[in-house]
């Protein structure tokens, strides 16, 4: 697991939601989680000319602005799902 900001929890706890749905960011038609977030990265990154730009960039930004702060390495590599 990743741990959240006061921010984030702050926000999750004012989000919408339906009485019904247990996921947070559920898709509207469904109810169920979100399996890809291919499709609609793939269609905002093309929509502003970012073709090239991989979601892999932001976990390394992630873990080197996270690092640099002084969070251990392995704490982001287990939560990265990388190593």
């Amino acid at each position: 697991m990743c741990p959240l900001s006061d921010g984030a929890l702050t926000l999750l706890a004012t989000m919408p939601r339906k009485p019904d749905c247990e996921w947070a960011f559920a898709n509207p038609e469904t109810g169920k989680p979100y399996v890809s977030i291919f499709y609609a990265w793939n269609t905002a990154r093309k929509s502003v000319g970012l073709s090239d730009v991989r979601c892999t960039i932001f976990a390394t930004v992630s873990r080197v602005c996270s690092s640099t702060q002084g969070a251990p390495c392995t704490r982001f590599s287990t939560s990265l799902g990388t190593h």
